[in-house]
């Protein structure tokens, strides 16, 4: 309980950082009981399908920058009970499939920053809001393979963009 790992390197190509499977598929991270994680980059499923950071039970996840499935599919973030913090968040950035997936059943996901320019991006996958409080400065949909679900819970959006020209 109340444990803290800091991570603070990275690349902008999402090497380096925290990364939640690089190259092997179905790695997991679970962050619950108050413990903390902090990084500059995180990515889930940097070149493998089927990893899983779990924040639940208190837990808390800080980075600035955070990719869930850059190149490869079924990548997941769950969050239950915990907290998210980022100034970015990119859902299937590259991936050839529409199966990334952020999920905020309980907690909260804060996308972010003191300048109001914070992006979460659904490009190639699905955001399901079905608890807990969603903040976000800039929500863009813009592709025909992103989803965005919502069945319960808050979400407060700054802006939201649905033009796949934008």
């Amino acid at each position: 309980p109340g444990s803290i790992w800091k991570n603070l390197g990275g690349s902008p190509s999402g090497a380096g950082g925290l990364t939640v499977g690089e190259s092997g598929s179905g790695n997991s991270l679970l962050i619950s009981d108050g413990a903390s994680v902090v990084g500059a980059r995180g990515v889930i499923g940097l070149v493998s399908w089927s990893n899983t950071v779990r924040v639940v039970g208190g837990g808390l996840w800080q980075i600035v920058t955070l990719i869930v499935g850059r190149d490869q599919s079924s990548n997941s973030l769950v969050i239950a009970g915990g907290l998210v913090s980022a100034s970015n968040l990119v859902i299937g950035a590259a991936s050839a499939s529409c199966d990334n997936l952020v999920e905020l059943d309980s907690g909260n996901l804060a996308v972010t920053n003191a300048t109001g320019n914070a992006v979460l991006e659904v490009r190639h996958g699905v955001l399901i809001v079905s608890g807990g409080v969603l903040q976000v400065d800039k929500l863009m949909i813009v592709n025909s393979c992103a989803r965005f679900i919502h069945t319960g819970g808050t979400v407060i959006a700054g802006s939201v963009v649905l033009d796949p020209n934008e």
